[in-house]
């Protein structure tokens, strides 16, 4: 994709997250569901890294505005979605409706302690945060500034994998947000029809989708643990025992599968290295 239409691409992308985020904002004040806050959750995500990459084309002391309202949005929402995805799991295993509620309950109101922080940015900050340079100028920097952020880290991705079941938690979740960042960005340079063809968007989202039902069923586990009435029935513990299992094995595959594919392009010339 050539820098002007990288440029509009983006732009078009970009414009259209900073409308989806309000109109979240405002279902996840007043409903709360648990695919609002998801959505909106990943919405802001990914304008946190549409604002960092595009920071030369944008007001600074708005950007890092922006960047500190979204981080709050993200944070008072984070325990109200690991009590989602913990439901989430429950009720694909049939759970006892009984031990669910009380799980719902708690949700619940937490979704009434969070909401109060579902505000909008300031005024000043949403006005500005829409201004993206336009000019050539600002095209040139977004075209330099893109492919040396995703190589640098692809880079990262690559020389971490081999190391990746020796992390810890706290290392396997970054690694995580950088898989997540690298798809992110992969799908900014595409068309909707290039998404469903791309070999290598595929190969970051497995990984990405794989690492993220590991880290729920994780959270699950947390969650379901600080329940003593009623008592998590025994098929339950070995259910998670089982799904923390088949999401390591994904994970596993879906490296090597990456890594394939990443080379596979570094030869072909079509991705190129940091």
């Amino acid at each position: 994709m050539n820098r002007d239409k990288l440029f509009e691409h983006w732009h078009r992308q970009y414009r259209r997250l900073l409308k989806r985020q309000q109109v979240l904002l405002k279902e996840s004040r007043s409903h709360g569901l648990p695919e609002q806050i998801h959505e909106l959750r990943v919405t802001l995500r990914r304008l946190r890294l549409m604002v960092r990459v595009s920071a030369p084309l944008l007001d600074r002391d708005a950007a890092q505005r922006y960047r500190r309202w979204s981080r709050r949005i993200t944070n008072a929402s984070s325990h109200l979605r690991d009590f989602d995805v913990t439901l989430e799991w429950l009720a694909s295993q049939q759970t006892d409706p009984r031990f669910t509620q009380t799980l719902e309950h708690r949700r619940w109101r937490l979704w009434k302690m969070a909401r109060r922080r579902f505000l909008p940015p300031p005024p000043e900050v949403q006005s500005a945060v829409r201004r993206l340079e336009t000019s050539k100028r600002g095209r040139q920097k977004l075209s330099r500034r893109y492919p040396e952020r995703f190589a640098r880290l692809h880079a990262r991705v690559i020389t971490q994998i081999p190391r990746f079941f020796a992390f810890n938690e706290a290392d396997r979740h970054a690694f995580r947000r950088t898989i997540r960042l690298l798809r992110y960005l992969r799908e900014f340079a595409l068309t909707g029809r290039q998404r469903e063809q791309d070999p290598l968007l595929e190969a970051l989202s497995r990984p990405q989708a794989a690492m993220g039902e590991y880290q729920n069923v994780l959270l699950a586990r947390q969650i379901i643990d600080t329940i003593e009435s009623p008592a998590p029935p025994p098929a339950l513990r070995r259910a998670l025992v089982r799904s923390q299992a088949r999401w390591q094995r994904e994970i596993k595959s879906s490296l090597s599968d990456l890594t394939r594919i990443y080379r596979a392009q570094i030869r072909a010339g079509t991705l190129r290295r940091s």
